[in-house]
């Protein structure tokens, strides 16, 4: 009687589309950071526009429709890795598409939701799709480099393109790089990702030394270049921490872990009242470190946009306009529009995340931040038994957008950075990651499941004898 055949794994990993995969991330990172066809115009108007062309809507959609398909025999995975990933990041979403209702301009926050959706499906896709622990960095690394390098290339090869010109309504000198994405802003926040990146991949060995010394090379100069300094202080402070959590003897981790955390919390906290000035006499503080890196308290005089917004908040307090229905561009028909008339210039952006969110989306959307921000401290702290490196890693993601938000605009935005994207990507990544430990606990190795050699019949053993033997007496 021949032996059964050992039954068929339970999970097993699938690779077949890892190229396919790493494409879409590098579409949905260069559409986001690099403006529409290459068009470097100042015209805002214009820029906009060509955001919203036949080209761009067959790019989003492309987005949403492949991995789709990609997903479609691993529903039940699809399913289990969405109930276990943070609940509050779900609820803010949910709640920004019911925005639909009651947003000022529905088209608006119609048509950022389709581009919002888009990255989450690509996110699930990527941590669904021949996953791996350290996929996160793997598939964002040879895009942000590229970009680095690029940039640098585009800079000297087209300097009035990549060096942004003097803004003097909005208090710019210019002389700062913006590379190939659309601001110098936008340049800070892809070099930061970049520099953490491979700042991580060389305290860890994370890939070949000379990747890491190309990739952290180009992003510190394009970090440099750009002139952003809220980038800079970010890149900075998350340094400091992968260099505590990485030098920390293990003795010593489940108690220096928790007080460097909260030391880092109360320090953004301080920052961000200060920088708002919530707190009187609280800005005298960090005056010393905010003119180190070129900057007062207000980051660039940046209160009599924060007055505004605050003005226009008091008119939908509690549910907002609508999720991205605000800053639709510098049109009369626009709310938005009052800012040109008021500044003589149009900042596309309260360049505070905090306050943009609650401007879309109201206090209700602020407490659910709140939410998902706490639910994301609480996963990273569960993964840090886990995979301790890893969770370093996201944690540090999330310390920069918190000090990022308090001058630029991140919060569920899709563009001009990729901050959003690498939120998304942490939160359905560490979430795969945790849901991992209990499929492994339950079901085993995978990847041993599907590489383990089939068990042969005796009919094949006879046949494999049978042709040896016809072989050497060819030889013969």
């Amino acid at each position: 009687m021949p032996p059964t055949s050992a039954p068929a794994p339970i999970w097993m990993r699938d690779d077949r589309s890892l190229a396919l995969v790493a494409t879409l991330v590098w579409v949905v990172v260069l559409r986001v950071v690099v403006p529409g066809f290459f068009d470097y115009s100042e015209d805002d108007v214009a820029l906009i526009q060509n955001g919203g062309s036949i080209g761009n809507q067959i790019i989003w959609l492309s987005l949403v429709l492949i991995p789709l398909i990609l997903l479609r025999n691993r529903i039940k995975l699809t399913w289990m890795l969405l109930s276990t990933v943070n609940g509050w990041f779900l609820l803010l979403t949910l709640y920004a598409c019911a925005s639909v209702l009651w947003s000022i301009d529905s088209g608006a926050t119609i048509r950022k939701l389709s581009h919002l959706i888009g990255i989450y499906v690509v996110c699930i896709t990527v941590c669904l799709v021949g996953w791996n622990a350290r996929r996160f960095q793997a598939v964002l690394r040879p895009v942000l480099t590229a970009i680095m390098v690029g940039s640098i290339i585009f800079g000297l090869v087209r300097p009035d393109l990549a060096i942004a010109g003097p803004n003097l309504a909005a208090g710019d000198p210019g002389g700062h790089w913006r590379g190939l994405t659309i601001h110098k802003n936008a340049l800070g926040s892809v070099s930061s990702f970049a520099a953490i990146l491979w700042f991580h991949a060389f305290l860890y060995r994370d890939t070949k030394w000379w990747a890491i010394v190309v990739g952290l090379a180009s992003s510190l100069a394009c970090l440099y270049l750009s002139g952003s300094s809220t980038s800079l202080v970010g890149t900075l402070m998350v340094i400091v921490f992968l260099l505590l959590g990485k030098l920390t003897p293990p003795s010593m981790r489940s108690h220096v872990t928790p007080v460097v955390i909260t030391a880092l919390l109360i320090t953004i906290i301080c920052y961000g009242l200060a920088v708002m000035k919530l707190v009187p006499g609280l800005d005298a503080l960090i005056s010393s470190a905010t003119s180190a890196v070129g900057k007062d308290a207000t980051f660039a005089g940046r209160t009599p946009i924060w007055d505004l917004v605050k003005a226009n908040i008091a008119l939908h307090p509690l549910l907002g306009t609508g999720y991205g229905a605000f800053w639709v561009g510098p049109f009369d028909t626009s709310p938005s529009y009052e800012f040109f008339r008021r500044l003589y210039f149009y900042p596309g952006e309260a360049h505070n995340g905090y306050l943009d969110i609650v401007l879309d989306l109201g206090y209700v959307g602020l407490v659910l931040l709140g939410g998902f921000i706490v639910r994301y401290f609480v996963l990273s702290n569960r993964l840090l038994k886990i995979d301790r490196s890893q969770a370093l890693l996201y944690l540090s993601l999330m310390f920069y957008f918190l000090l990022a938000n308090l001058a630029e605009s991140s919060w569920l935005t899709v563009g001009p950075n990729p901050n959003w994207i690498m939120v998304g990507l942490a939160v359905v990544a560490m979430s795969r990651q945790l849901l991992d430990q209990r499929l492994h606990a339950a079901h085993g190795d995978p990847q041993a499941a599907a590489t383990a050699a089939p068990q042969k019949s005796p009919a094949a053993d006879d046949l494999a004898r049978r042709y040896r033997s016809m072989t050497r007496r060819q030889r013969r």
